[in-house]
This record gives C-alpha cells, structure tokens and sequence, in this order.
C-alpha cells in the first residue's frame, strides 16, 4: 500500500517541472484559441477607446503580481479541486457560449473572470486560487464592463472641469460665461463635452494606481491615500488641460487634430508623475515609522510540505483539456441561420396616410446592420418626425446590434406602454437626447421575430435563447425621434410619435420577420 501512494504522490524534488509547464502551456494554448474571439474583441477596445488604453498593461502587471508571490506559490501543495474546479469552470464556459451564440460581450467578459479562477481552482486548489485572488481579480480592470458606472459620473465630472476652468480662466482676466458644460470666451464657445470629462484618464490612472499602492505601500490607510491622490490628480490634470486648450483658443490657435489628442495624453503623463510621486513620498513616511523587511520563506523547513498527486493532477488537466476544446469546438461548428426581410426595405412607402418622407442623415445609426430604414416624415401640420430601424440578419462576436454604442438611447430612459389597436400594445423606451446642442424625444424598442421589447437585457436574454434553440439571432432595433425645442412642447410630440408609431408598426411589421 505505501508503495502505491508513492507512485502517486510525489515531493518537490522528485515533481517534474518540465512536464508540469508542458501541460500548462498546451492548456494556455487551447484557452487561447477557443477564447480568440473575445480576446481579439478585448484588443480592438483597448486600440479604440481611451479608457480603456491600460489594457494593454493589466495582463504583465497581473502576471508580475504572480511573479512577485513566487516563494510563497512555489511551496504551496496542489491539490486539485474537484467539484468546485468543474462548477465554476462549466458555469463559466456555458456563460461565455450564451454570450457568443447572442452576441453579447458583456456576458462573455463575465464569462472570462469565472473560467481563468475556475480552472485555477481545478487544477491546482483552493490554497493556489486564495493566494492569486489579487493578481486574478485585477484583470477584471482589462474588461469594459465598468460603461455604466462611468456615464453616472461624466456629467458631475464635465461641470467639474467646466466650473473650474471658468474660475481658472478669470484669474488670467479672460471674461467667461459659463452654461453649465459650455465656456462662452469673448471670441468662441467651448463645449466640455463627454470625451472630455477626463473619467477615461481617470480610470486608466487609478488601474496604475491599485498595483502601484499594493506593492508599494504597507499600511491599508496610505493605499488609500493614494487611490484618492490618483481621483484627484486626474480630475485636476483633467481642468489644466481644459484650461490651456481653452487659452490656446483665445489666442486664435487650433484645438482640433493630433495637437488635440496630446492635450488627452497630457491628463494621463501629469497623473502618472505625481502618482509616482506621491506613492515615493507615502513610502518614505512609512519607512521612517518602521524597518519594514519582507518576510523570507526558508526553503528547507517547507520543502516537505510540497506535495503533488500526479495522476489527480493528470485527471483534472484532461478534463479542462476537454472543456476548453468543447467550447473552441463548438464556437467552430456553430454558424447563425441569416433571416432576410420579408420585404424589399426599397418598397419602403414615402407616403403613410398623412405622413410624406423622404430620406434624411439620421441622428444615430447602428454599425453594422444588414438594413436601415432611415426617413424623415412631415405632416399636414409641418411636424416632422424621423423613423430609424436597423435591422441584423443574423449576429456574432463582431456584428451585434445590443452594443455599448446604442447606450445613449436607453439610459435613463422610462417605459411607457403605447396602444396599437385593440387589445393591443407595446413597451417602448421614452429617453430625451442630448445632440449637437439641440434635444431630441426619442421613442425606440427592439424587435426580435415579432417580440417587442424595451429593456436591452431581455433583448440580449432572448436574442441568446433564439440561437440556441432556433439558430437565429436576427434582431432589429426601431427609433421614431422629433426636435423637442422647447420643453412645454414635450407632450405634444409624444402624441405626434405615438401616433405615428400605431401608423408606422403595421407596417414595419411588413418587412421585419
């Protein structure tokens, strides 16, 4: 018997590194290949959007993380985890498969921070995953999953900046009005708009920050110190930089182009030097408090602690080899059936009982889409109200109609419920948009196979119960919008979209599926 146990157990001087990192480095590989998709989708966002440019850096600062726990790791015993390994790595991967069959990232980026701790779980034990928790739950920094959380503080953070630029610029004895986010200077108005709120900046400089203060710093109160430095460097980089571009402007210079995009990088290079600063300053007040030394792991005294059970651990690692396959495999084989319009979009009527349309430069539009549908229609009375539908034959990882990028059409918006005919009705979202300086009442809704729906989450929901079931995720997204000038005017032009839409749904109904 002591034989046996032997031949399964085996010490650290006996365990077989080589093979070890061999087995990792095919499971990375695999990992990789069935999650390319998201992967590339997460390299395209970190090109794209400024805040999330410190993407790039969160995988080698969560790897250096690792790096930095290597005496403690190199001790601990694996010992796979079975039932909850295999819970979290399944719950992960039938996730991130909902989320590619309904081309939903949001979903599979959830998807992500349940399959990597899953697997570490699995194939190496509770004690590995406790003492990663860190460097793990920092990668969730790399996903934009925060959208949400970040357009609840833009606005507060534009007439911030606003506000304090306006006090900046009177110092330096420019005149200035201020309209809320807009800076009426003698010769031009400047608009502080979202882009330039600085929040994109400071979450890329407080993603610096987290590591930074860990590694850095000691004491939990001076973390928090400098995660609050970081906040506050970013907000003021953010009102210097609005400032030079708004006395730049005065002068008669140019704001727009690549001179424009340094002054973007300016917040970003000003938080980064007093970020390193002011954690170099923390650090020098901690050292003169008390000797802090690293506690050294003493190699013999654990050496024997180490144990590994390779036939467990060969288990385990085949069966993440067959689920990590499973999915790449199936997100191979799997291609959405294309539904077409029942009709020609080209036989689209100009003419709807009162209403005459023509063409018109639409206020948004969806990339991407199969077909739009863009007019606007006047009637008798002159009111004019624009129709937008997009409409998807099918969706993927790279062409989905619930994207980040029709936010502005939802949020903060209300559901309101609109008759059709009898006994019949549907919810639509109500929002009031905010577009080159004039507002808009905006009526939209999607429509997946004759389901109307307003919330975006129940569209995604049975945009992803349609592919598994049907194979399809056809969808389409529908906006009727009018120029709201004046807010008494508000209940009027709902009437007049409402209206319109009990008009127009018919025949919509016409060419969508």
């Amino acid at each position: 018997m002591k034989n046996k146990t032997d031949n399964l157990t085996a010490n650290y001087n006996s365990f077989s590194l080589p093979i070890f990192w061999a087995q990792v480095s095919l499971l990375v590989i695999v990992f990789v290949y069935s999650y390319k998709d998201v992967l590339s989708s997460l390299v395209k966002t970190w090109l794209g959007r400024d805040d999330y440019s410190h993407g790039f850096l969160v995988p080698f600062i969560c790897l250096y993380l690792i790096w930095d726990r290597r005496d403690k790791l190199r001790y601990i015993s694996i010992k796979p985890n079975f039932l909850g390994g295999v819970f979290l790595t399944l719950l992960g991967s039938i996730l991130f498969l909902s989320g590619s069959v309904g081309g939903v990232l949001l979903i599979q980026y959830i998807a992500l921070m349940i399959v990597v701790p899953g697997l570490v779980l699995l194939l190496l034990g509770l004690q590995y995953l406790k003492t990663l928790t860190f460097p793990l739950s920092y990668l969730i920094l790399m996903l934009p999953i925060m959208d949400g959380v970040l357009d609840k503080i833009r606005w507060p953070s534009q007439l911030f900046s606003a506000t304090m630029t306006a006090a900046l610029l009177k110092l330096f004895q420019i005149s200035v009005l201020q309209h809320d986010n807009y800076l009426e200077l003698p010769n031009v108005t400047l608009e502080v708009a979202r882009e330039c709120s600085g929040v994109q900046y400071m979450f890329s400089i407080i993603a610096i920050a987290i590591p930074l203060a860990y590694l850095t710093l000691r004491k939990w109160w001076q973390r928090v110190i400098l995660l609050s430095l970081a906040v506050v460097i970013s907000l003021i980089g953010n009102v210097l930089r609005i400032t030079l571009i708004s006395l730049w402007s005065f002068k008669g210079g140019d704001i727009h182009g690549p001179y424009h995009v340094f002054q973007g990088l300016f917040v970003s290079a000003i938080g980064f030097i007093f970020l390193f600063i002011g954690a170099w300053g923390l650090n020098k007040i901690q050292s003169s408090n008390f000797n802090f030394k690293k506690p050294t792991i003493i190699k013999e005294a654990l050496t024997d602690s180490f144990s590994i059970n390779i036939k467990q651990f060969n288990r385990v690692w085949i069966l993440a080899m067959v689920v990590l396959t499973g999915v790449g495999g199936y997100l191979y084989l799997y291609r959405p059936q294309p539904i077409p319009l029942r009709n020609s979009i080209i036989a689209f009527p100009n003419i709807i009982k009162e209403w005459t349309g023509d063409e018109y430069k639409q206020l948004f539009r969806v990339n991407g889409a199969d077909y739009e549908i863009t007019k606007a229609y006047k009637n008798l009375s002159g009111d004019r109200i624009m129709l937008y539908a997009g409409y998807f034959e099918f969706q993927n990882q790279n062409k989905e109609l619930i994207h980040y990028s029709l936010q502005k059409i939802y949020k903060n918006s209300e559901v309101i419920e609109i008759s059709i005919g009898l006994n019949n009705s549907i919810r639509v979202n109500k929002t009031i948009l905010r577009e080159n300086e004039k507002n808009f009442l905006v009526l939209s809704w999607y429509d997946l196979n004759g389901h109307i729906v307003a919330s975006n989450y129940e569209a995604k929901l049975l945009t992803t119960l349609d592919g598994f079931i049907h194979g399809r995720t056809n969808c389409a997204v529908v906006a009727i919008y009018s120029e709201l000038d004046h807010p008494d005017n508000l209940k009027e032009l709902l009437n007049n979209e409402t209206t319109f839409i009990r008009e127009i749904f018919p025949i919509l109904r016409n060419y969508l599926p």
